[in-house]
């Protein structure tokens, strides 16, 4: 040691250094000398590194630039043009076509829509703190003239667009109006990180500001209250996670025992679990806080026929319904400063201008958000009338979007549940998706049905029916009008004299942002399955005119897309006007009034003819003088109309099929897709067995068959037929994408269109010729469902005991003849409205269900409801004391240099490689031909780019080679001394198992592909470099394509991804320092599709064909640069025709590579562009806001 003792031990020596004096001052010493060294050489870069600073911080700040007091048009940024490569010379014995790669640039996505509105001035301190009055922009007038100047286009205003083009146009009266996109930070743009929950962001930050002694009530001190938020929070089971969850919390510095010993838990959860609706003191604490649940009966009238013993109408109490108000939810929501930053409290329009930098380009409209959409925008133009006080208060609308749904509690037993969920629709569709945000409310927990053949009868109910009828059972039509009856009283209690006055006059609210303005609540959605709908809309399931929507026949259903059909739902649309409601008026006054029956004759007349029933509707008696279309209150459903709908019954179609043409086709058909290769995390996954079986399958199983499906069924019906049904799958998965797209346009709503009438045209074709040639029967699943279903109602077998009859399956036709294949016509137009279908999809409240299944197991099955509330009430006031206690931080974690890069390859150097060991082991391997050589031309320009780079930051110490390299980088011309130069350090290169893929998707957000060579994730599509005669021309489907031969896309399968040290000594060298350089090694595909584009794509509806090159060609594989890189592919084999080598050749002596893995090559393949929603519209060239 320096101090001038010795030890003959490490473990000694390393002991001693930890506490000798002399060894640290001298570290210390040699430490400021290294720094001073650095700062010298550091000085030099100062000016061109605060040159560069100054240009990023402009570039990533554009889209908080002030705009204008007098700007009209949107102004548009100028946007570098992408940097290409220059191609370099062909030189030496390394001699190759050049691979026809472009340069990819990317769209950065920063703030996606930018608001550009001055930021609120900081916050002053005054003696009397309270709500302040919006600054008007104009001089004082009248409150309802300023009021009236929403009407006139001229006073919407236009932000500047962004980098995407996008622009908003806004109308308001605040000076500074709340701006939650200047929010956004690059963690709310990402895809696959957003669902984790943000709760323990803030545990660093600074407490609350209630007093110490009830800073933490209900619980009495720091320790209590984090063991009791980790016994009420939301995971199913207490598992690993949790165990070590526990385990911090006990051994954290500031967790103290002892004040357990203060906590009287039974009391704490009994004042948690408190409703300020409840008798005595223990809900005073909780006093319009929003979270309080109420108990009342619901009362309903049963109308008893002149048959009974006591005719007439008699009221019958259903106890028990636990509901929350609404107008104390949408208040809190309001004032809430946790989620403020990102609620919408002024709409407005949402436009394109896709031709960035031209002043004459024409903005398209785009739909998304709810908050961006026309219905929110017409009720913001609508009269909202004040009241007479605070009339000059700037007036906005607060979107209600409801959902609902049944749904089973446990895997076993018969326990349900029906929740009413509400969503706001000023909150972000991707932040009310996540759904650990919590950003839904459980508003009730409707009944069960009162009644009903296939449900028990409550014993209460059929006592009570029994002393006035004097009959033992509930006929059918009575039992459905009576759980209308009952599920319209539970939402006339909902839809209180509150609420009704809040929809008429407005909530006045002091805002998160200490501004006090005027809300009026309104209903936009109300997402459910088709039974559910017609019970809100008050429509006959599957009666003669089964649509809620419109007035179409069931016998013209079939001709969906037609423009007989497009003329019936534009001119028949179904209207809550006073001839619908003096119909059911009058049909109610003969049940109750003649005691007759609710299906009797005279109600039939009445009602029959519109598909109508005799019961209240509560939308329409309490809010439609208010404006509300009880009829256009639906939303379109895609999850169950579509692909557990008419995508599910299009599937079973084609198994009977194939089982008529051959029942052994049916086990074709499963190997194939057991042979389908998976994509992204869990975007394509693993097929289960036997998809044909169909055993349990969810709604995102079927999603991934029909993205699948082309491959798989072609060539397993006769050729006529085949070419039918390649046809109707491609339209169907095209449509598919379509309707699901997260960001549309008027042009992609267009082609949504066009493609919506081709599915109805192909679909009529399909069972006119194809399915009436063939005779199909029952699945053996669908017939032994039938004979289960059977036996239950005749009550004579036990279904273990269910075994295939001698009749055998029933003959089974495809029937068009449903209102789920109607309902696809209504999409484009719903869309167009209401903003795209993820908004509202009921695939939210499906996914929402998960914590009250959560809860249930909390639960002693009794009074279900009751306790299922009370601990979601619990649990939302500690979530609610958490946020007090420790709000979210200013910036969520964030890595910018990670998001914003195209790729990321981790940089551990854990698998080194000799380069001379694996050339040498691998001599024989084809895959292997001439790889140094391509490896040393492909890094020849990288390297230049990289020390020319490098040489101007710093011109004056590079002065001689900087001329060398500029001459190199323009020409690429290349000679034997500049590849030689190029050396490996340590001869040696590094694997890397997993490579993610960054990329902007669509819809202006940020997601990743992660590829691996050892699965079947190994696919990669590049940018084709187009030849300087390409013409841009349009398509019929709207497209701007590239004419000329082959596809836009070249596509690679993945060998290894590796990086290399690189020492360049050649010609224009800077120094000796090693450089890093990340390599992907593919094996390229080749088209076989010559004519291939995406104007062929869509109007000869085949996927590409692609093959992969074989190894004897010398340009089979080779490196590219995993910047290129667009995105991973999804690349299918085309299981009808067979594989490149079969047994034989093994056997003759074909040498295989066991890198290339050429054995299990394929003779073709299918390039997916339905796999996600980003791939599809990659192949709609130009139409994509992201791209």
């Amino acid at each position: 040691c320096v101090c001038g003792k010795r030890f003959h031990q490490v473990n000694a020596y390393s002991n001693h250094i930890n506490g000798c004096k002399k060894y640290k001052n001298g570290v210390g010493a040699s430490l400021e000398l290294a720094k001073a060294r650095y700062a010298a050489r550091k000085s030099k870069k100062g000016k061109e590194r605060q040159t560069l600073g100054s240009y990023l911080d402009d570039d990533l700040d554009v889209d908080h630039v002030e705009p204008p007091s007098d700007h009209d048009h949107p102004q548009a940024m100028d946007i570098d043009p992408p940097q290409v490569d220059p191609p370099f010379a062909e030189y030496g014995r390394g001699h190759r076509a050049y691979v026809p790669i472009a340069r990819y640039t990317d769209f950065t996505a920063t703030s996606t829509i930018p608001f550009n509105i001055p930021s609120m001035p900081p916050e002053e301190d005054t003696l009397e703190p309270g709500p302040v009055e919006p600054v008007a922009e104009k001089e004082p007038s009248p409150s309802e003239v300023l009021r009236r100047t929403v009407f006139d286009d001229c006073t919407w205003k236009t932000t500047p667009a962004n980098q995407f083009g996008l622009y908003k146009k806004y109308w308001t009266l605040e000076a500074r109006p709340h701006d939650p996109d200047s929010f956004i930070t690059s963690e709310d743009l990402r895809e696959d990180e957003g669902d984790n929950p943000s709760l323990d962001e803030g545990e660093s930050g600074e407490a609350g500001t209630r007093d110490d002694s009830d800073k933490y009530f209900p619980f009495p001190n720091w320790s209590s209250f984090r063991l009791g938020e980790w016994y009420w929070d939301d995971s199913q089971e207490k598992g690993r996670d949790s165990f070590y969850k526990l385990l911090d919390i006990l051994t954290s510095e500031d967790f103290s025992t002892k004040e357990l010993l203060a906590a009287n838990w039974d009391t704490i959860n009994d004042r948690l679990g408190a409703s300020e609706f409840d008798e005595g003191l223990r809900g005073l604490d909780w006093v319009d806080d929003g979270t309080s649940w109420q108990t009342t009966a619901v009362q309903i009238d049963v109308p008893f026929n002149h048959t009974s013993l006591h005719p007439g109408v008699h009221h019958y109490e259903v106890p028990g319904f636990r509901y929350r108000p609404l107008v104390p939810i949408i208040e809190e929501r309001l004032k809430d400063f946790n989620h403020a930053d990102h609620f919408h409290i002024v709409p407005s329009e949402l436009w394109w201008n896709p031709d960035l930098g031209s002043k004459s380009g024409q903005g398209v409209r785009v739909y998304g958000e709810l908050y961006n959409s026309p219905a929110i925008i017409d009720a913001y133009k609508a009269d909202l009338p004040p009241e007479p006080e605070e009339s000059n208060l700037p007036r906005y609308v607060v979107a209600l979007m409801f959902a609902s749904d049944e749904t089973m509690l446990a895997s076993f037993g018969t326990s349900k549940l029906w929740p009413i969920y509400m969503m706001f629709g000023n909150e972000s569709k991707a932040r009310r998706g996540k759904s650990s945000l919590k950003l839904f409310e459980e508003v009730a927990y409707l009944q069960i049905e009162l009644c009903s053949p296939i449900h028990q009868i409550p014993d209460e109910f059929q006592d009570w029916y029994l002393r006035f009828s004097g009959k033992n059972n509930v006929g059918n039509p009575l039992s459905t009008h009576l759980n209308r009856e009952l599920f319209h009283a539970q939402w006339k209690i909902l839809l209180d004299d509150a609420f009704i006055r809040a929809y008429r006059e407005g909530i006045c609210v002091d805002c998160f942002d200490n501004v006090r303005r005027r809300f009026y609540p309104r209903i936009f959605t109300y997402a459910a399955d088709y039974p559910e709908k017609v019970m809100v809309v008050g429509v006959r399931s599957m009666g003669d005119h089964p649509c809620p929507r419109c007035l179409i026949a069931l016998p013209d259903i079939p001709g969906m897309g037609t423009p007989t059909d497009m003329a019936i739902r534009r001119d028949q649309r179904r209207k809550d006007d006073n001839v619908t409601k003096n119909k059911i008026n009058a049909a109610r006054k003969i049940i109750q009034k003649k005691h007759y029956n609710v299906n009797t004759d005279e109600v039939e007349l009445l009602l029959k003819p519109m598909s109508l029933v005799p019961a209240a509707n509560t939308f329409s008696d309490r809010l439609s003088a208010h404006g509300l279309d009880v009829y256009g209150l639906i939303a379109v459903d895609i999850l169950h109309e579509v692909e557990i709908g008419v995508w599910k019954s299009l599937f079973i179609q084609l198994l009977r099929l194939l089982e008529a043409v051959n029942t052994s086709r049916l086990n074709v058909l499963n190997g194939r897709f057991r042979q389908m290769p998976t994509f992204g995390r869990d975007t394509i996954r693993r097929f289960r067995s036997n998809v044909s079986e169909m055993k349990q399958l969810a709604a995102r199983d079927y999603e991934d068959i029909l993205q699948c499906a082309i491959p798989a069924f072609e060539g397993l019906i006769p050729n006529e037929h085949d070419k039918r049904i390649q046809d109707l799958l491609f339209i169907f998965a095209h449509w598919h994408s379509l309707a699901k797209l997260k960001l549309h346009t008027d042009t992609t709503l267009s082609i949504l269109d066009n493609w919506t009438v081709m599915l109805g045209d192909r679909s009529r074709s399909f069972v006119d010729q194809t399915c009436s040639a063939f005779e199909t029967h029952e699945l053996k699943r669908e017939y032994l469902s039938r004979k289960r279903t059977e036996a239950r109602k005749k009550g004579k077998i036990a279904k273990s005991k269910v075994t295939a009859g001698s009749e055998g399956p029933a003959p089974e036709e495809p029937d068009l003849n449903t209102s789920k294949f109607h309902a696809l016509g209504d999409v484009p137009d719903y869309i167009r409205q209401y903003g795209t279908t993820d908004s509202y999809s009921t695939q939210l409240s499906e996914r929402f269900h998960r914590f009250p299944k959560a809860r249930y197991r909390r639960t002693n099955r009794k009074q279900t409801p009751h306790q299922l509330s009370r601990i979601q009430t619990r649990q939302a006031r500690i979530r609610k004391l958490k946020k007090q206690l420790f709000p979210p931080p200013d910036e969520g974690p964030c890595n910018p240099e990670r998001d914003n890069a195209s790729y990321f390859i981790g940089k551990s150097q854990n698998l080194p490689v000799s380069l001379s060991y694996f050339l040498r082991v691998n001599v024989n391997d084809p895959a292997t031909r001439d790889f140094y050589p391509k490896l040393r031309c492909h890094l020849l320009p990288r390297i230049i780019k990289r020390l020319l780079q490098e040489a101007l930051q710093s011109p004056e110490d590079y002065r001689f080679a900087l001329p060398i390299l500029k001459n190199l980088d323009t020409t690429g011309v290349f000679s034997p001394a500049h590849s030689n130069g190029v050396y490996l350090q340590s001869d040696r290169f590094y694997r890397h198992k997993v490579m993610q893929i960054n990329y902007t998707t669509y819809d202006c957000r940020r997601a990743q592909d992660t590829s691996n060579p050892s699965t079947t994730r190994h696919n990669v599509m590049c940018l084709r470099a187009q030849s300087s005669n390409s013409k841009l021309e349009p398509s019929s489907d709207g497209d701007r394509k590239i004419k000329e031969s082959g596809g836009r896309f070249v596509y690679g399968r993945i060998l290894g991804i590796i990086h290399v040290n690189i020492i360049y000594a050649g010609p224009g060298m800077l120094d000796h320092r090693p450089r890093r350089f990340d390599l992907l090694w593919v094996r390229w595909y080749d088209s076989k599709d010559s004519q291939f584009s995406e104007a062929t794509l869509w109007s000869t509806m085949r996927m590409e064909r692609v093959a992969l090159r074989p190894l004897s060609d010398p340009e089979a594989c080779d490196f590219i640069d995993p910047s290129d890189v667009v995105r991973a592919a999804h690349i299918i084999p085309r299981f009808s025709q067979n594989r490149t080598f079969s047994e034989e050749d093994a056997l003759q002596g074909q040498i295989f590579s066991k890198i290339a893995k050429d054995v299990e090559d394929w003779q073709e393949y299918y390039v997916n562009p339905f796999v996600d929603r980003d791939m599809t519209m990659r192949f709609h060239w130009g139409l994509a806001v992201g791209h």
